[in-house]
């Protein structure tokens, strides 16, 4: 039969520090490996675009105006995506009848949109 061995604190404490500095060791290694991965899958990108563009019967300066298509259709979609602007709330007490009604009278009359500089202008001639 074996004795169980009740560890101090202290040794609980130092056994977690070493766990957390073994799992620290392979979490670098972890990232490192992923980095290479990366760097792998865009180099691998890269080299299908390319041969996917010198595959392309086309000038350097066609293929330029094919890439701004694609650019102008990109940021044309992304202004067709963008979310509406609101519209002001609505205000009951503005309706067609009311800005009529608050129009003064010398800009309805048939004159040139100015108030009359003096009576003559009114119809009011004495």
């Amino acid at each position: 039969m074996k004795l169980r061995v009740r560890k101090t604190p202290e040794q609980d404490l130092e056994e977690t520090r070493a766990e957390l500095a073994g799992a620290r060791k392979q979490s670098a290694r972890w990232q490192a490996r992923v980095t290479e991965l990366e760097e792998q899958v865009t180099e691998k990108e890269n080299l299908l675009i390319l041969r996917a563009v010198r595959s392309v019967a086309a000038s350097p300066e066609e293929l330029r105006g094919l890439l701004d298509m694609i650019r102008d259709v990109k940021n044309f979609s992304a202004v067709m995506t963008a979310p509406p602007v609101p519209e002001p709330p609505d205000n009951p007490d503005i309706t067609p009848d009311a800005i009529t009604d608050a129009t003064p009278d010398f800009i309805t009359d048939e004159t040139d949109g100015y108030p009359p500089d003096d009576e003559e202008e009114l119809g009011n001639e004495e």
